[in-house]
C-alpha cells in the first residue's frame, strides 16, 4: 500500500553511551524526586531528551516534498526540499576503524558496516542508517520501501 505522506525515525542521534547516560539521568531524577522536584524534573527532562532525540524524514508524495529532519523533545529542525520522483533505497559497505588505547598498548579495529540510504536522483540522496549486520539494515530498509513502492537495492559486497 503507497501512502501519500510517510514518516519514520531514521536513526538515533546519540550513541549507546549516551544513553546509558540517559539511564542514569533517569535513576537520578527519580531518586532527586523525593528530595528536590526541580532537580529532578530537570534531571528527567535531560534523560528524555537523550532518549528520544533522533533523525528521521517525511515524504509527502502529493506535494513532492521531503523534510529531513533532527527530531528533539517534539520539535522538528530541518528544511522541506523538493524531489522529481523516488528511484530506490541503496546499501553502501564501507571500512571502519575504531582505536583502543591502554596504558602500554594501542590496536586498531577495523570493522564492515553498511549504510542505507534513499535516492531521490543522482544528486539528490539522504542517509537513513548505519548497522553492522546488512541483515538488520535490509530488515529497516524494506517496509519503508514497501510502503514507497521502490525497491531495495545493494551495493555493498559481501
Amino acid at each position: 500500500m503507497i501512502l501519500s505522506k510517510l514518516d519514520f525515525k531514521t536513526t538515533r542521534y546519540f550513541p549507546g553511551t549516551f544513553i546509558f547516560l540517559g539511564v542514569l539521568l533517569a535513576i537520578g531524577g527519580l531518586i532527586a524526586l523525593t528530595k528536590t522536584i526541580a532537580l529532578g524534573l530537570v534531571l528527567l527532562l535531560a534523560a528524555a531528551f537523550l532518549f528520544t532525540t533522533t533523525y528521521g524524514i517525511t515524504i509527502d508524495l502529493s506535494q513532492k516534498k521531503y523534510h529531513d529532519y533532527l527530531w528533539m523533545l517534539g520539535f522538528k529542525k530541518g528544511e522541506w526540499r523538493s524531489f522529481e520522483n523516488i528511484e530506490y533505497f541503496f546499501i553502501k559497505q564501507r571500512k571502519a576503524s575504531q582505536k583502543m588505547n591502554t596504558m602500554y598498548i594501542s590496536s586498531i579495529a577495523h570493522n564492515i558496516i553498511y549504510d542505507g540510504y534513499l535516492r531521490f536522483s543522482e544528486d539528490n540522496k539522504v542517509f537513513i542508517a548505519t548497522f553492522e549486520d546488512k541483515a538488520k539494515l535490509i530488515a529497516k530498509l524494506k517496509p519503508l520501501a514497501d510502503q514507497l513502492g521502490v525497491d531495495v537495492i545493494d551495493y555493498a559486497t559481501s
